[in-house]
């Protein structure tokens, strides 16, 4: 008997990206707003809706992509010449995503 080949890096990723999780969303950028939003490619293109600190299932790809948006922040810094340089100096992240841990079921003990 052929023992089963080892799924490439790319199918376990692709695999750990479909699967369905559950999470918090929350709108850093505008706290207590609704969000409305599409995303997918040309095949699954979907429209999403989301209230701030509301919890959903959907699938990683989606969770990652909402939690990697963010806007650089810039500020003035004096270069040690007189002059003030414009530098990046943190990310500033629009949402959080908060994974929720799956419930368990709870057997009484006597």
């Amino acid at each position: 008997m052929m023992a089963k080949p080892i799924d490439s890096e790319h199918e376990r990723e692709e695999k750990w990206l479909n699967e369905e999780v559950t999470f918090t969303f929350h709108n850093v950028e505008n706290p207590g707003l609704k969000m409305d939003f599409h995303f997918g490619g040309t095949k699954e293109y979907k429209r999403y809706s989301m209230f701030d600190g509301g919890t959903y299932t959907y699938p990683r790809r989606l969770k990652e992509h909402l939690e990697g948006l963010s806007y650089p922040v810039y500020d003035w810094i004096p270069d040690g010449t007189g002059r003030l340089v414009k530098k990046k100096i943190r990310d500033e992240h629009r949402f959080m995503c908060r994974e929720v841990a799956p419930s368990r079921s709870t057997t009484k003990v006597a």
